[in-house]
């Protein structure tokens, strides 16, 4: 499996984790875990390992590390707030 995302510099990176989500018919109970993944032998295709459940601490954690990533940056005068999800 090939990939490619722009991010603005050269950069590579390869499928190592997979978190699969999962929820009941009625949207009300919700659970993820965490997989590793290995090459299959023949055409080169992902194939995912074992599960493991993922704690809602862990997944805060990743959220984290996801959304932060940002460098320092100077922001005009009439900005108020910034988060990795807000401008305003």
């Amino acid at each position: 499996m090939r990939f490619s995302i722009d991010v603005g510099s050269e950069l590579e990176l390869k499928l190592y984790q997979a978190v699969l989500l999962y929820r009941n018919d009625h949207g009300n109970r919700h659970m993820a875990t965490v997989h590793s993944v290995t090459q299959q032998n023949g055409d080169g295709s992902p194939v995912l390992g074992a599960g493991q459940l993922l704690s809602t601490s862990s997944l805060r954690e990743l959220a984290r590390q996801l959304g932060t990533g940002c460098p320092v940056e100077f922001l005009p005068d009439q900005v108020v707030a910034r988060t990795p999800d807000l401008l305003a």
